[in-house]
């Protein structure tokens, strides 16, 4: 998505504004009509509203700002006073001004693209307990599955196992981000010299860092050695087999089908 920074800008004192971009735009099409019909008509604004801002304006300036004038070919008209046209100028050369400092800022937007694909990471809403950005390094897509496997920030990688139909709606590509959420209750833990848990095709090696408990349930945090943290929730029997002990390195294993994806267009 393309982002740009915009704004506007207005003249003011200490007492606050003076002058809105509306209004100036009235004093520019009254310098180019003569006319306050036509001024209003071409800004956008209704004859009324068009002379109660030529009325405020006059009365909070030092000097006039618009004046009539009478006779000649067309009967008469309005027109900008002197110092009406020098505080258009003004604006319009601030305004120039103005416009390149947020092409600017604009131009810069893609140092920050990270950000922003942050943000839009940190809005998203779900009930899964662990989410992660993951770079997609591998595709193996073999009717009606499709294995996808990922890489996360830490290094760690995880292999989801999504329907071909999934893969294609969500455009997946090599090279392409995407979401990864694991469910806290869909992880299986084991000691790290424990190697019976080969049949799960995700197995990252990690720490405890700290745990929450309940009567009837454990959710530990373990720090993974990327420095990725990962949640995994046990029930009181299971958390009986591993002692809370800040720093004991678990093995947490769970099957590609147990993580979901999504993609951000």
């Amino acid at each position: 998505m393309t982002l740009s920074v915009q704004g506007n800008i207005w003249l003011a004192n200490a007492e606050g504004r003076l002058l809105i971009p509306k209004q100036l735009t009235l004093l520019e099409k009254i310098a180019e009509h003569g006319s306050i019909t036509k001024a209003a008509r071409a800004a956008g604004i209704s004859y009324k509203a068009a002379w109660e801002m030529i009325e405020t304006m006059n009365n909070l300036s030092e000097r006039l700002v618009v004046e009539r004038t009478t006779g000649g070919k067309g009967g008469g008209g309005s027109q900008l006073t002197a110092y009406g046209q020098a505080l258009v100028l003004t604006y319009q050369t601030l305004q120039a001004e103005h416009q390149q400092f947020l092409a600017q800022l604009s131009n810069r937007l893609s140092e920050y693209s990270e950000l922003y694909q942050f943000l839009q990471y940190a809005n998203a809403q779900t009930t899964a307990s662990n989410q992660f950005v993951g770079t997609i390094v591998n595709i193996q897509n073999d009717a009606p599955n499709c294995e996808i496997s990922l890489q996360l920030s830490g290094g760690e990688q995880l292999t989801a196992l999504i329907t071909s139909t999934s893969c294609q709606q969500l455009n997946l590509k090599l090279g392409g981000q995407v979401f990864a959420l694991i469910p806290a209750m869909h992880i299986v833990l084991s000691h790290t010299e424990d190697r019976s848990q080969l049949s799960c095709r995700n197995r990252l090696t990690g720490h405890i860092n700290r745990w929450q408990e309940s009567e009837t349930e454990t959710l530990l945090t373990l720090t993974l050695a990327g420095g990725n943290s990962l949640k995994v929730m046990l029930t009181s029997d299971a958390g009986d087999s591993f002692p809370l002990q800040r720093g004991l390195p678990l093995i947490a294993s769970f099957k590609a089908s147990a993580v979901i994806l999504a993609a951000f267009s």
